[in-house]
């Protein structure tokens, strides 16, 4: 029996968000995201770099990494990481598949 998966989950929308996010909380808001990503990682359904990647673009575009510095931000990202590394992955909804 052969099993198909898609991820729907859209975290770079999430990720994108970010950007939009103005002064105060930005850095608790990037943690919270790569908390929240950490169970698709650790299960191979997303890429680290790719997320932290997203992460990092979005921080920029938000004016974090001119106000707290990349090695700040790099840090936020990694305690959420390290944060998520203990939540389960949400659960999956179980879809069949219609057929004509």
């Amino acid at each position: 029996m052969t099993y198909q998966f898609t991820l729907s989950f859209p975290w770079r929308d999430k990720a994108a968000g970010l950007a939009n996010r103005a002064p105060g909380g930005r850095s608790r808001a990037a943690r919270g995201m790569a908390q929240t990503f950490w169970p698709f990682i650790r299960e191979g359904l997303i890429g680290e770099a790719e997320v932290r990647a997203a992460l990092v673009d979005a921080s920029q575009r938000n004016g974090l990494v001119n106000t707290n510095g990349i090695r700040d931000v790099l840090r936020d990202i990694r305690r959420g990481f390290e944060a998520g590394a203990a939540d389960p992955l949400p659960a999956l909804e179980n879809r069949r598949s219609k057929r004509a």
